[in-house]
């Protein structure tokens, strides 16, 4: 998926760079692409990094010879760096610009001048305060908050306390994430209650921690649940409960993902981190090559082998109901795509909760690890159930 999205962008500026240059159909010009991302540390930008690498060699191999230059600010909050980013590579003149900007008004005038030299920029994950850009590509993140908002209405039975940790002022994406998780809660659920709504994390894992601490230090014996927008801010949260031993007591329901939050959820760890639900849907609504989803099948099973080792004392005879029924019944209807798939899951589920009454309460648990493995791919990347 995060190789499909990158050819996508390429090809917007590759006809931007043909219509800039004008077309030379017996030429074949290198293309140098710079991709620009808000920062260079956390899980997200690496998946980025890698999928315009694909990008650009799978357009390399079809005819049209392609280089990524990636270069971006080490930290998040660094908008002068990722400014002098933007302005070098207009000065060098490459061929195009692919940038995630940190903020959406501060970057406005560099794509304006980079515009204005002829190079052409598209806008990706976070969106921009001007329409000087050729294309823009990121995920739904309203929709993604108000997912959350549902998610943490029914963890909590639509009644209880939240406070919601920002990410950063002047951060579009993670924003649109807050006010959609704001405005979903306020409209849906009138019994949950919002203690604190106006703390930001910060752009580390450090930062957020420590803004953490604090929230919990004031709200931590008050609240029943907790939003994070973001990966950094989700990692200082999680790190923060862990430290007072709040971790599992509280419904934590955070975006965007890393190997750390999928290994919490699936094996044994106390801390009930939530995928913003609709596992199912997104899995319906996704479009996921048959081959891909036959290799999550045999990652699952052994990933679920090893789950059953390390936790003896659980499951018995659900876990190997629903293991074999789950890898049966997804590998039969694979060739029907993820629609398909996900119909099996369903059936498998409900024929392993057959198979052991007595256990069934943890079915869903194992149906969760299978879709959380299958989405979270790097292929399909961290927005992995938020792409509706």
């Amino acid at each position: 998926m995060r190789k499909f999205i990158f050819l996508l962008v390429l090809l917007s500026l590759l006809a931007a760079c043909t219509k800039s240059n004008g077309p030379a159909p017996n030429a074949k010009k290198k293309l140098t692409i710079a991709v620009i991302p808000k920062g260079t540390t956390h899980e997200f930008w690496k998946s980025i990094h890698a999928g315009s690498i694909k990008a650009a060699n799978e357009l390399t191999a079809q005819g049209t010879e392609v280089e990524v230059i990636w270069k971006g600010p080490l930290r998040e909050d660094d908008r002068e760096q990722q400014i002098q980013v933007v302005e070098g590579f207009a000065a060098q003149g490459v061929s195009g610009i692919v940038l995630a900007p940190l903020d959406n008004r501060a970057l406005v005038r560099p794509v304006s001048d980079a515009g204005r030299a002829g190079v052409p920029t598209v806008i990706i994950d976070s969106g921009l305060e001007s329409d000087e850009f050729v294309s823009f590509v990121a995920t739904d993140n309203r929709k993604g908050g108000t997912l959350a908002a549902d998610r943490m209405g029914q963890l909590l039975n639509g009644k209880g306390k939240v406070l919601v940790l920002r990410y950063a002022e002047g951060s579009a994406s993670t924003t649109e994430r807050e006010e959609g998780f704001l405005s979903q809660i306020k409209e849906k659920f009138p019994g949950i209650e919002l203690v604190s709504t106006n703390q930001y994390a910060g752009a580390t894992r450090d930062t957020a921690k420590r803004a953490s601490e604090n929230l919990l230090n004031q709200f931590g014996d008050q609240v029943q649940g907790i939003f994070t927008p973001n990966e950094s801010s989700t990692a200082g949260m999680l790190l923060a409960l862990q430290d007072i031993g709040k971790a599992g007591k509280v419904s934590f329901v955070g975006f965007d993902s890393s190997q750390t939050f999928i290994d919490a959820e699936s094996f044994g760890s106390p801390v009930k981190l939530s995928s913003c639900a609709n596992c199912l849907r997104a899995l319906k609504l996704l479009s996921i090559p048959t081959s891909f989803i036959r290799s999550t099948i045999d990652f699952f099973q052994s990933s679920f082998s090893g789950f059953l080792a390390a936790n003896p004392s659980r499951i018995a005879a659900t876990s190997t109901a629903l293991a074999g029924a789950a890898g049966a019944a997804v590998e039969g209807a694979a060739a029907a795509g993820a629609a398909g798939c996900a119909v099996a899951v369903e059936a498998a589920v409900a024929g392993a909760a057959a198979a052991a009454p007595a256990n069934a309460a943890l079915v869903p648990e194992w149906l969760n690890i299978f879709v959380i493995r299958l989405l979270s791919k790097p292929i399909i990347g961290p927005f992995y159930l938020l792409l509706l």
